[in-house]
């Protein structure tokens, strides 16, 4: 398969077996990672691409939580998500892609990793090849159910060990 990961925050290296994939790198920006995650997309037309944007957690670090700065930046990330879609009908492979859009963790104040509402809640968000249009998950889903739902839209045998379940 061929498989990539370009993100903005480096610590996502250190959680992902690298040595798997065709193409790895982290960017200083969001810009620049949307800049490589496209022409990754209209080059090599991935498999699987794990895209990591930073700028709404840097946000909710430095302007805070649910502010009118975290909201802009939402939306901005939401329009690079449209970028990313694009790309994929450029490429030729948009009926044939399966997006996850998902955070790692919520916040409030400046900061996370609390276990209220706001830090663990997040968005998660299904669309394209293999997934029920316009479905309302009704079960609760947790970050680890990602890798099960990707394990199951790639035909892979989930390991035994894993907690997590396809969504």
């Amino acid at each position: 398969l061929e498989m990539g990961a370009i993100y903005t925050w480096s610590g996502f290296g250190r959680l992902i077996e690298r040595s798997a994939l065709s193409y790895d790198t982290t960017q200083k920006t969001d810009e620049l990672t949307l800049e490589k995650a496209t022409a990754y997309i209209k080059d090599k037309t991935p498999d699987f691409l794990f895209i990591h944007l930073d700028d709404v957690d840097h946000v909710g670090h430095t302007s805070g939580h649910k502010t009118p700065a975290f909201y802009e930046a939402v939306s901005h990330v939401d329009k690079q998500i449209g970028q990313i879609v694009q790309a994929t009908k450029d490429a030729g492979i948009f009926e044939d892609t399966a997006f996850i859009v998902s955070a790692d963790h919520g916040g409030i104040g400046f900061g996370h990793g609390g276990e209220t509402i706001d830090e663990i809640e997040i968005p998660f968000i299904l669309y394209g090849k293999g997934f029920k249009k316009g479905y309302l998950i009704k079960n609760q889903v947790y970050t680890y159910d990602n890798a099960a739902t990707i394990a199951k839209l790639l035909g892979l045998k989930q390991p035994y060990a894993w907690i997590g379940k396809p969504v």
